[in-house]
């Protein structure tokens, strides 16, 4: 009887050590820190948009990677529109949340002219990629067009 017992006694420390492993294995693992998986973000996407009878604008957008941080410009020029933003982004999942980080103005009478509708921190729209290209969806920035189809939110990549 003494030989099953500790023989219980050596299975249950086993299990407990062996639980204890796995539980540490888990808590203390630390995650990716390229969680962009694999889908190469940079490069130059370019997003166009039209209005019946003759309202256009073109999105442009460079996204880089510096020192594991995400660095964008945005320009959006077209019908009654000119905005230079400089961003950063957040990986979520698959998907980044560009954040407004400040406007990039080519000249004193640019900034005079652009209203400031946003302010450092504000998710402008999260980007997610689709197969043909990607797709945006908008926040604290919106669409220029009134109820954009879901092919009118789609940046394609340039270069």
């Amino acid at each position: 009887m003494n030989k099953l017992v500790l023989g219980s006694i050596v299975i249950v420390i086993v299990l407990i050590v062996a639980t204890s492993g796995i539980f540490a294995w888990q808590y203390f693992a630390k995650p990716e820190t390229n969680s962009q998986n694999a889908f190469n973000w940079e490069g130059y996407y370019q997003l166009e948009q039209f209005a019946p009878p003759d309202e256009v604008w073109e999105y442009s957008l460079f996204i880089s990677s510096n020192g594991g941080k995400w660095k964008l410009r945005l320009d959006v020029d077209g019908y009654q529109t000119m905005v230079r933003i400089n961003a950063t982004a957040n990986s979520i999942g698959n998907s980044l949340d560009v954040v407004f980080d400040s406007y990039n103005t080519d000249s004193e009478d640019i900034d005079f002219m652009v209203p400031k509708l946003w302010k450092k921190g504000d998710v402008l729209f999260t980007l997610t990629p689709v197969q043909s290209g990607i797709a945006v969806e908008w926040k604290k920035m919106e669409s220029n067009l009134l109820k954009p189809k879901p092919q009118e939110n789609i940046f394609k990549k340039v270069k």
